[in-house]
């Protein structure tokens, strides 16, 4: 506008004074339209006092003109101040009532306000043209109205119900969302829960599988690919939570690959898996370098599960897992290391301590964990041991929840699991001086998660972890962890992905109680710690047969601890600790475990590959290393599966294996 003002000012001292007025009305104009750009501009910016200088420049050279006040309206709105918005819109359908402009600021702010009894009383004045003329917002509006009301109906059903009232409800809902689904048609969610309800009322499955098969078929045809992956996404959900499990995996193997997100192709393999009895084993060993005795520790394991489908949505799997544990040597001949294992202070400190053992110089335990769990639907149940054999042994499992909200994913976890950081902390060992057992740690807790993947190329995950912290006398503790992060697919097709992320970690543990005295676990706890990584993902598949992983990742990281006491829930102990430092400080040690901050940079690296042999068979392996201050555990794994019916599927990607029953 200021290049066309400068050309017409130039044009009114130059030209024939006859076409002066022309010039300067043209003038006029582009400023006025230089000034109203002007005030959307610094709207966009959030400037708003610029922008209200700018409105005002413009509204005194024409008060009337509908620009004017519709950027007025705007403006009022960014500034909340509603009530002046809504004057200025109906100021504007007074002086101009054919303007649909007006109405349709005036309904979509109604609308965004929630004021539905003002937006209903407008729809009833105003014209059938000026109602089309509001388009998408209108039939979005009625949608959601309706959805409303059948919200409203179903929240009225109690369990106490008679059944045919209820089925009247549940029909009267329907009537609602079909009408809904009038006006927005291809609105996956609304298909999504008019699909649902058709099965909860009865109508079974197909009938909800036709309501999405509608909607596909129109949207193929158009080649509108952004609303098709919705639908599919939300169809995806819908085949997914069936109990049929045959009608289930029919629909789902239906879906194109491109619009196949990682938990529809899981899906897919849980249903082919759930249809078969699977027989799976790993051959895993971790190996961690540092305190003998303590945080070292070298971790020989093999899980082998054996699941069983019962019908549609029911399988159970049983679990066998033995596992060797060894930390390494006691460094008796070590004073400064040993004084700070069990209640070995004392018999370092006073040698003529009567109560001193000699005991195993080996650190080491070995048994089997034993488990089981009943899977029905989105619900998982398991109940097991920690290792039958170690010095330490639990009752452990959980109840798991999984659901689908819309495009959003979630899960809640109530279990009771082991902490295997440390031989201290998994197996629980025997303290030297006093010859009782300690460690055994376990967490009880409950984990919430929630996540978003429909197949395209941005997608998060979270979870919220609130646990008590227990074990054989080790004192108590409390812990806070949140976690999440998000990833961005650079690669997304059919065979192949490629990903960055940005993950965060944020924990909170009440006291830390990571060191290997008589009552601490030897867990990692700090009282605060933080970290951010960037990951890079690969994964991929080179045929049917063989698909691959690889994963790098930086990190950086801060904690603190506070200063902690050797012996934490043993008071007189810790007493006598105290009395036999202050008896000579010179020689003696203090009692007291000092804390402070830490930070650094870190990196990790993963690799795996699977091989399908047959439709029976398949094979893997996996290497991963992480690298940080205090912590660089190595770890190799390989596994195979075994499906007793023939499994057809392409091999899963990336590769998938069976998990420890310590991490289930």
């Amino acid at each position: 506008h200021e290049e066309a003002i400068s050309y017409y000012r130039q044009a009114l001292k130059y030209d024939d004074p006859d076409y002066a007025s022309k010039w300067r009305s043209l003038i006029q104009t582009a400023s006025f339209w230089g000034t109203l750009a002007a005030a959307d501009k610094y709207m966009e910016e959030n400037k708003l006092d610029e922008a209200e200088k700018e409105t005002f420049k413009a509204f005194k050279q024409k008060p009337n003109d509908p620009e004017v006040l519709l950027t007025l309206a705007t403006l009022r709105i960014k500034q909340k101040r509603f009530s002046d918005a809504e004057n200025v819109y109906k100021r504007g359908m007074a002086q101009d009532p054919d303007n649909n402009r007006f109405v349709k600021g005036l309904f979509s702010f109604y609308v965004d306000q929630g004021k539905d009894q003002q937006a209903e009383e407008l729809l009833e004045h105003i014209s059938t043209v000026q109602r089309e003329s509001l388009g998408g917002g209108y039939y979005r509006y009625k949608a959601m109205k309706l959805q409303t009301d059948a919200d409203a109906l179903l929240a009225s059903v109690k369990p106490s119900s008679a059944a045919e009232e209820t089925q009247k409800t549940l029909l009267q809902a329907i009537s609602k969302l079909e009408k809904a689904r009038e006006f927005q048609p291809d609105d996956p969610w609304l298909l999504l829960d008019l699909a649902r309800l058709y099965q909860r009322a009865g109508f079974g499955a197909k009938k909800g599988i036709l309501v999405f098969d509608e909607a596909l078929k129109e949207h193929r045809e158009n080649g509108d690919t952004l609303v098709t992956g919705e639908l599919y996404h939300a169809y995806g959900i819908y085949l997914a939570s069936l109990d049929d499990r045959s009608i289930a995996l029919a629909g789902l193997q239906h879906i194109p690959e491109q619009y196949r997100t990682d938990r529809i192709r899981i899906r897919i393999n849980d249903l082919v898996v759930a249809g078969s009895a699977v027989l799976s084993a790993n051959y895993e060993y971790i190996s961690r370098n540092a305190d003998d005795a303590k945080s070292s520790l070298d971790t020989r394991q093999i899980p082998i599960e054996l699941r069983i489908p019962l019908r549609d949505r029911d399988t159970v799997f049983f679990r066998a897992e033995p596992v060797s544990l060894d930390a390494g040597t006691l460094p008796r001949n070590n004073r400064s290391e040993m004084i700070e294992f069990g209640q070995a202070l004392f018999c370092q400190e006073n040698p003529s301590d009567i109560q001193c053992i000699d005991g195993s110089n080996k650190q080491q335990d070995e048994g089997v964990m034993l488990g089981a769990a009943y899977i029905h639907g989105n619900w998982q149940f398991d109940i097991g041991t920690s290792a039958l054999g170690f010095a330490v042994q639990n009752i452990v499992g959980g109840i798991r929840y999984d659901g689908d909200f819309e495009q959003f994913y979630w899960g809640v976890d109530v279990a009771r699991r082991p902490m295997v950081g440390t031989l201290l902390s998994y197996a629980g060992t025997e303290d030297v001086r006093s010859g009782k057992i300690w460690g055994g740690v376990l967490t009880n807790g409950i984990t919430f998660s929630l996540g978003h993947d429909e197949g395209n190329a941005f997608g998060f995950w979270s979870h919220l972890d609130l646990d008590h912290i227990t074990g054989k006398n080790v004192a108590d503790n409390n812990r806070f962890r949140l976690m999440g992060g998000m990833y961005y697919r650079l690669i997304n097709e059919e065979d192949r992905e490629f990903s960055i992320g940005l993950n965060g970690h944020f924990w909170r543990y009440e006291e830390s109680y990571d060191e290997f005295t008589f009552g601490h676990g030897g867990y990692y706890s700090p009282n605060r710690y933080q970290s951010f990584s960037i990951p890079l993902d690969l994964i991929g598949r080179l045929n049917s047969h063989f698909s691959y992983r690889l994963r790098v990742s930086g990190s950086y990281s801060w904690s603190y601890e506070k200063t902690t006491p050797f012996y934490p829930n043993d008071n007189d102990l810790q007493a006598e600790a105290e009395a036999l430092y202050n008896s000579d400080p010179t020689n003696n040690t203090n009692p007291y475990f000092a804390g402070g901050h830490g930070s650094g940079f870190g990196y990790s690296l993963l690799g795996a590959v699977e091989y399908k042999v047959n439709p029976h068979w398949a094979i893997g392996a996996e290497l991963s290393m992480d690298d940080s201050d205090y912590y660089e555990p190595r770890r190799a794994l390989a596994y195979f599966k075994y499906y007793f019916d023939e499994n057809r599927q392409k091999v899963m990607k990336p590769p998938t294996h069976i998990s420890s029953y310590a991490d289930f």
